[in-house]
């Protein structure tokens, strides 16, 4: 088993034709919903934060019905229940920004 620094490495080596990989990659996995890292945490903590920048504090009930949602509508639950009258593209940018 190979760890993902690894495998990044491995592959940008092959394509970039300096290297060769002599054990064929069988798998490469990717965690598209925080299964295997927890990015929740970071999620809750930057949507505090912006709240507090609008004078406001989201509720967990909030913060977990943004969960699974598209990062638009996500947004727009949250400025809604805070009453934000932000654009919500102006609250996803900044909620980017803020992640980065």
């Amino acid at each position: 088993m190979f760890n993902l620094t690894e495998v990044v490495k491995r592959i940008w080596d092959f394509m970039a034709g300096s290297g060769n990989i002599p054990t064929p990659i069988r798998a490469v996995i990717f965690d598209m919903d925080g299964l295997m890292i927890d990015s929740e945490k970071i999620y809750w903590r930057v949507g505090r934060e912006i709240a507090r920048e609008f004078g406001k504090e989201v509720s967990d009930a909030t913060l977990g019905r943004m969960m699974g949602r598209s990062p638009l509508n996500s947004v727009e639950i949250f400025g809604g229940d805070l009453g934000i009258t932000v654009a919500p593209s102006e609250l996803l940018e900044t909620r980017i920004a803020k992640r980065a």
